[in-house]
């Protein structure tokens, strides 16, 4: 890894196997291997793991900030953590996060909620935070665009691509 090391808090590891294949894992401040981060991260593959390792560093990070855990964290709490890394959300959240840094893009944003939903129904497969792997199936977290969704009544009630096949159906020239 270039740059720095870090150390005292927690942080991504990369591991290099026998047969030369790179893996990623997320250490704790004292040098032992978060369990269920690294469990989940075994099943990603193609570059996803490093991608969502770094995003699991960024929300544990968070979580220790606020005083959670995986295990006690709320749905609600999820949402609260988007929005302070850029997603648009109607409400306070807390204290900012990542202080003097750029907000993510909607790319970064859509990856965050993806890892975030993947590494919750996975933990709540394993028996921790049931809670809130029930709560993905009901609800999502905040993206940028949602905002731009809500002003959209149609685009609302329909989801997000019922513009796009609309417009296919319709053709050029009409309308």
């Amino acid at each position: 890894m270039a740059g720095r090391p870090v150390i005292g808090q927690i942080r991504v590891q990369e591991v290099v196997r026998g047969d030369g294949r790179r893996a990623y894992t997320i250490v704790r401040p004292d040098g032992g291997v978060f369990s269920m981060p690294d469990r989940f991260l075994r099943r990603c593959e193609g570059g996803t793991d490093r991608t969502y390792a770094y995003v699991l560093v960024d929300h544990l990070r968070w979580l220790e900030s606020e005083s959670l855990t995986t295990e006690t964290v709320a749905f609600p709490d999820l949402e609260r953590y988007m929005a302070a890394v850029g997603a648009e959300y109607r409400g306070p959240f807390g204290k900012p996060w990542r202080e003097g840094k750029r907000p993510w893009g909607q790319s970064a944003l859509s990856t965050a909620a993806a890892c975030l939903k993947g590494f919750y129904v996975f933990q709540g497969s394993q028996g921790a935070g049931r809670e809130v792997a029930e709560a993905f199936k009901s609800g999502r977290l905040p993206s940028r665009a949602d905002r731009r969704r809500m002003f959209l009544g149609h685009v609302r009630r329909r989801g997000p691509g019922a513009v796009t096949r609309r417009c296919r159906q319709k053709g050029p020239g009409s309308g």
